[in-house]
């Protein structure tokens, strides 16, 4: 029997530290119709802001990650054109985090041009959007293993 870990690295932030409430989330995910219309062939149940934080849970990552850090990786890569990795540490906390690339690895115009400063700022208005708190955008070296 064999144990590995694995390590993700990049820049964004925990989503675990976000509190929102059901209404923020239904106009975020409102915003966006093929989100609302993946969301709703997940769930049998109509969407309301008293209950999609429990609906969310079903809707998938393509990393199999589920919640709120899901829906805003496919927000991300729908309306800005960029992959946040959806990621998880040792103690089960999720992260969404843009990972570096090579230069010849970047596949997009909007990922070539990118710097530190836009991305915060974009980071930075999806949270807006679902709380008044502060979070903190940074370097993030994720560990876990399995």
């Amino acid at each position: 029997m064999s144990y590995h870990c694995w390590t993700v690295d990049g820049f964004g932030f925990c989503v675990d530290d976000i509190h929102t409430d059901g209404r923020s989330l239904m106009w975020l995910i409102g915003t966006n119709n093929e989100l609302m219309s993946r969301i709703r062939e997940a769930v049998d149940e109509e969407l309301t802001a008293d209950n999609i934080m429990e609906v969310i849970g079903d809707f998938e990552s393509d990393e199999g990650i589920v919640g709120l850090a899901a829906v805003l990786q496919f927000l991300l890569k729908d309306e800005h054109n960029l992959y946040f990795c959806c990621c998880a540490d040792f103690d089960g906390r999720v992260y969404l985090l843009f990972e570096p690339r090579y230069p010849w690895a970047l596949g997009t115009a909007e990922e070539r041009n990118l710097t530190e400063e836009y991305l915060r700022e974009l980071l930075q208005a999806y949270i807006r959007t679902l709380t008044d708190q502060e979070l903190l955008i940074y370097y993030y070296s994720v560990e876990n293993g399995g």
